[in-house]
């Protein structure tokens, strides 16, 4: 694979944030509260795509904005998580998540220096916790309850979750554990291959970001009264008994 291929994935995948920051803005004022902690996520990584730019043609070293971005993503798609899911279930899971991130943080960065290299055990378990997040939002979703038959953004929802899971899953276990290997031991043309596909996969995430905040509110709800009492009966039946839901 040429240079120039490798140049232009990258490309891509820097330009890829504005389509979401595109819609984010467009939409802004009919989102709720878990949209906009993710629409921050969007800014935050169009201005951190800048400043990476920047760093890079000054010959600056740049190893501190990736660190910095990474824990600030965590904790707006944590909040994202909160206000889709953990309001209602699973609050202990999520507890422990944060306290987990905050542990791997600060012992990062006793160990892996914020300024000359990348914190590849905060990215990796991160990413590992955001993970679990998805799939307990999956496993919650599956469920007939009033929450979910009757949350209008629940196809936006189920977008922004594909799209994280999908970045994470590959990223936290195949680039982000070796991110240093990568960039200071691997061959050239590997280290590029490895950076063409996770850019590849940044990508994917950001069409399925656009999609999330695109579809947010438009999800058409038909449901008798009859079949929403059915539902509260059967959600409150099945919470009893349930040590993960507070």
């Amino acid at each position: 694979m040429s240079l120039s291929v490798f140049k232009i994935v990258a490309y891509i995948s820097t330009f890829s944030i504005s389509v979401p920051l595109l819609i984010y803005l467009a939409r802004i004022t009919n989102l709720p509260r878990q949209f906009h902690l993710l629409g921050l996520s969007v800014v935050m990584s169009a201005a951190f795509d800048i400043l990476n730019l920047v760093y890079f043609r000054s010959h600056k070293s740049n190893y501190f904005l990736p660190n910095l971005y990474y824990i600030l993503l965590f904790a707006l798609l944590a909040g994202f998580f909160y206000e889709i899911l953990f309001r209602w279930q699973f609050k202990k899971v999520f507890q422990f998540g944060n306290y987990c991130f905050c542990v791997v943080v600060i012992v990062s960065c006793f160990l892996q220096d914020i300024d000359l290299q990348y914190q590849s055990w905060v990215w990796t378990i991160s990413g590992l916790i955001l993970v679990v997040f998805c799939y307990l939002y999956h496993s919650f979703v599956q469920v007939d309850s009033a929450r979910v038959v009757l949350n209008q953004h629940l196809d936006g929802e189920l977008a922004i979750v594909a799209g994280i899971f999908l970045y994470f899953a590959f990223s936290s276990v195949i680039f982000f554990s070796t991110v240093n290997y990568i960039m200071t031991s691997l061959v050239p043309d590997a280290s590029r291959l490895l950076w063409s596909i996770h850019n590849a996969n940044n990508v994917i995430k950001n069409i399925f970001f656009a999609f999330g905040i695109y579809y947010s509110g438009k999800r058409k709800i038909t449901i008798t009264k009859q079949e929403y009492d059915l539902i509260v009966a059967r959600e409150n039946k099945n919470l009893k008994g349930n040590p993960f839901v507070n």
